[in-house]
């Protein structure tokens, strides 16, 4: 997409749900941008991209960390993110997601408004759930009387809805199941379905296993956040996990819980948000569901980790 990110050289007939996939356009329009709308740049400038994203969020986390009195190599945590594991992997724009999370938890602790605005324009125009982040920080303002605020703030999601509207024009419609029939279908379909990979046994077992494993994170997570909203301290990030909890339980396929690299992507910002509950009252078994994911991550990448590392001639 970053090659034709205003959908006019036909590029899209050859997307998966291109409608789905033109609405988070800031990573492929910060490429294009960045290589002046050349095709020989632009490869190049989405790996400038991501690099970006990943410093960006680490800087960031690092400065929360230290608005709350800890070390600030801390920061350093989000490269443990799923979803930046698997950017890295697939080019995909949710570790741009993450450290604007990170940006989201920095700038509301310090209540620096104009920052704090631009984070969340941007949020939404990367993924739809950045409006999630933004419907907390509304909620925050509105249960404590800053109806003018929450009402300025509001149209930080506009520019991300104009853009919807230009892409829906340019795009057909594609076959998708939002709503579940019951609450938390999708989860427990794939508690009861688990993929049958296609590895000798032991293996097989053992991705299943840490499927699970990752799929208790993601629950353990939500869980956590929805019993943070419930606080009368509950701030903009425990009110952004708390909308997070609710889009797992009444949602569908939106997650991608079939696949093993799909939900922790979608909810990567909500592993982040409970683990920085944990920074802030120190209590570090909070990023426990964001350790859950990492050995399924780590099996996925290590034959390619390998792979590498005899490439390079070092012995693996």
């Amino acid at each position: 997409m970053a090659h034709d990110p205003f959908f006019r050289r036909g590029f899209s007939g050859y997307l998966d749900a291109a409608r789905l996939r033109g609405r988070r356009m800031l990573v492929p329009a910060a490429a294009w941008l960045l290589a002046v709308g050349r095709d020989e740049f632009v490869d190049a400038a989405l790996f400038a991209v991501m690099a970006a994203s990943v410093f960006g969020g680490a800087y960031w986390l690092s400065r929360y960390a230290v608005s709350l009195g800890a070390h600030p190599a801390w920061g350093l945590g989000f490269l443990c993110v799923p979803a930046v594991i698997i950017s890295l992997d697939r080019f995909t724009v949710d570790a741009t997601m993450a450290a604007l999370v990170a940006g989201f938890l920095l700038y509301a602790n310090e209540d620096d408004g104009w920052r704090l605005y631009a984070v969340l324009c941007a949020a939404i125009m990367t993924r739809e759930t950045g409006l999630l982040l933004l419907g907390g920080y509304g909620l925050f303002l509105a249960c404590r009387g800053r109806w003018r605020r929450a009402l300025v703030f509001s149209t930080a999601a506009l520019p991300a809805f104009a853009w919807y509207v230009y892409i829906h024009s340019r795009t057909g419609a594609y076959e998708t199941h939002l709503l579940s029939r019951f609450p938390v279908e999708t989860v427990f379909r794939r508690l009861m379905e688990p993929i049958a990979y296609p590895l000798p046994p032991a293996l097989a077992r053992t991705a299943v296993t840490l499927d699970y494993l990752a799929l208790a994170g993601t629950g353990l997570a939500l869980l956590f956040a929805a019993r943070f909203a419930l606080r009368k301290s509950a701030g903009p990030s425990e009110l952004a996990g708390f909308l997070f909890f609710i889009m797992a339980v009444a949602l569908g396929g939106i997650a991608g819980w079939s696949d093993p690299f799909g939900h922790p992507r979608a909810f990567s910002p909500v592993l982040m948000l409970v683990a920085a509950r944990g920074l802030t009252a120190g209590s570090w078994w909070m990023a426990l569901p964001l350790g859950l994911h990492l050995p399924r991550i780590s099996m996925q990448l290590g034959p390619q980790l390998l792979g590498i590392a005899r490439a390079l001639g070092i012995p693996a």
